[in-house]
């Protein structure tokens, strides 16, 4: 499994990107970066989590929520998945409804990132037309 955690948009936007079959272990090193990416940003920080070249990923529901402890951080704003796995999908659902977060789910970047901008209006000066062109 591959995993990067960066700033896809400086001090308000993260991206974790997977690829491969995730583990638990996986997602606890992920929760651990986005937590410290989200209290270093500038409120509200919200996450894409890019799950598209994930081949498999776990299906324990209770076991994925208590591993990511940066739903309940106080700066976190939106957290968006992005996959186009349908069991990939159907589990974040389920983790969706248990967790009770701001979390959506879409199939591509560009829809992810449409989203975030139609939620903050803040984002718009930050990302600039090209990325907003590009995504």
């Amino acid at each position: 499994m591959t995993l990067h955690i960066s700033w896809h948009t400086p001090n308000r936007i993260v991206l974790e990107r997977f690829s491969g079959d995730v583990t638990y272990d996986d997602i606890r090193q992920a929760d651990r970066g986005g937590r410290e990416l989200i209290g270093a940003g500038d409120a509200p920080v919200h996450i894409l989590v890019d799950l598209r070249d994930v081949a498999r990923f776990p299906t324990n529901i209770l076991k994925i929520s208590q591993q990511v402890e940066h739903r309940n951080h106080p700066d976190l704003g939106w957290a968006v998945i992005i996959s186009n796995h349908g069991m990939i999908q159907f589990i974040v659902r389920l983790v969706t409804e248990f967790a009770g977060n701001r979390i959506r789910m879409f199939t591509t970047m560009d829809e992810a990132l449409d989203f975030l901008l139609a939620m903050d209006d803040g984002l718009t000066e930050l990302l600039s037309v090209e990325e907003v062109m590009l995504k």
